[in-house]
């Protein structure tokens, strides 16, 4: 029944078409073409990957190179130990203070010996090459007491690498003081500095002891005789309590010395205000930069009374 149905449909086909006139043709018809744009996804620069990998359990693939940051000394000391426990005012952070008109530094010219008194002179950090501001005391003791001469510590006073820069300044006023004795056995010697220089003076004259810095000895007894006088301003190993302690600090200071300086302290002078970021692990930097229109004279008076035999050692 269904075959002959469909038989007859198709016969019946077969006639319309064969009886539709020649030449008819049907409209074509063509659907309209539809174009999808293309998406592109815009492209993600990611910084390029140092080699530097991070440290184990961060979760970050290695290669990533995180910046590196000054700590907050002039910002604390770059390249401190790990461990420390405390930060340097970044170089950027401390201004260095303007030299008063006239000032003149004076170094050792003639190489003779002292008759007064021959200054050793460490500068603070980022000053340039010399004396540096704390000269001042020296210039100011050499107009006082005839004979008298000084010379600088030749050293980085880096903040980026002050640890290496500290060392290296102690080595060289170790080495200034060693010539000068066995140059000129019978001069008395003093010491001077500020800031990182301070802490310089402090480690010739007691020793290394700060936590995070290499352990040293104190200079020779034989050397330490010579040294009449010592000053320091704003130390960084500053500790509260001690004999030579001169201002108003009431903190140790962010590089505290371990151990005592012992009877020496009897030639030294350490001013610190409270406030200083560094002697006095304090926030003013301005504290740190005010230390020689308050300090130069009483400085320079101590040394003069030391070389003329008030509370000298030698």
């Amino acid at each position: 029944m269904h075959s002959l149905s469909i038989l007859a449909l198709g016969l019946s086909l077969s006639n319309i078409c064969s009886a539709a006139p020649q030449g008819l043709s049907l409209p074509s018809f063509s659907l309209p073409s539809f174009s999808i744009p293309s998406l592109a996804l815009p492209s993600l620069a990611l910084p390029s990957l140092g080699s530097g990998g991070l440290g184990s359990g961060s979760g970050l693939s290695s290669g990533l190179a995180l910046p590196t940051a000054l700590p907050s000394l002039g910002s604390g000391l770059g390249g401190l130990a790990s461990g420390s426990g405390f930060a340097l005012p970044t170089a950027a952070s401390i201004s260095t203070p303007t030299v008063p008109t006239g000032f003149v530094k004076r170094q050792s010219a003639t190489g003779a010996c002292a008759t007064g008194i021959h200054m050793i002179v460490a500068r603070g950090s980022t000053e340039a090459a010399g004396q540096g501001l704390i000269g001042q005391v020296a210039t100011a003791v050499q107009n006082a007491v005839p004979g008298s001469d000084s010379e600088a510590v030749d050293y980085p006073a880096s903040l980026t690498d002050y640890l290496g820069s500290e060392a290296s300044g102690v080595a060289d006023m170790t080495k200034l003081i060693q010539a000068y004795a066995a140059k000129c056995p019978d001069s008395k010697i003093g010491l001077l500095g500020y800031s990182q220089g301070g802490q310089i003076v402090g480690d010739v004259l007691c020793g290394t002891s700060e936590v995070g810095l290499t352990a040293s000895s104190a200079i020779d007894a034989s050397l330490l005789s010579k040294v009449v006088a010592a000053v320091q301003y704003g130390d960084p190993s500053h500790v509260v309590g001690q004999p030579q302690n001169v201002g108003t600090s009431t903190h140790n200071g962010i590089l505290p010395r371990g151990k005592a300086c012992g009877a020496i302290t009897s030639v030294m002078k350490s001013f610190c205000t409270s406030g200083d970021p560094f002697c006095d692990s304090g926030s003013d930097i301005a504290v740190h930069l005010g230390y020689f229109t308050a300090n130069d004279a009483a400085a320079a008076s101590f040394i003069e009374s030391q070389v003329n035999g008030v509370n000298a050692t030698a």
